[in-house]
């Protein structure tokens, strides 16, 4: 199911690196999510909240392999899930500091 000319209900920066025209937000629904709540504006989140409705972000947001902290913290604060329940929060890669990090 192709969802047409969402594109024109965000701002114009946050998909930079992409046609927007050539997006189709309900195959790239995941993407999209991770993009607004990462880099978009209050306007962009209206969009998607709009878009998906509060479950289908966090549920989107829940398969993401990575996710900014603020982002995970903010979605578990609006939605009541707990932080292990999101992909990112379970399988977090191991990097390696610094030891005088």
């Amino acid at each position: 199911m192709r969802i047409p000319l969402q594109h024109e209900k965000f701002t114009p920066n946050l998909f930079w690196d992409v046609v927007p025209e050539e997006i189709d937000f309900a195959e790239h629904r995941r993407w999209v999510v991770q993009r607004v709540l990462e880099y978009g504006r209050i306007e962009d989140w209206q969009a998607i909240l709009e878009l998906y409705g509060l479950e289908g972000i966090v549920e989107a947001a829940q398969q993401a392999r990575t996710l900014d902290p603020k982002a995970h913290a903010f979605l578990c604060l609006i939605s009541g899930k707990t932080k292990d329940s999101f992909r990112c929060f379970t399988t977090k890669s191991y990097t390696r500091l610094h030891w005088a990090y």
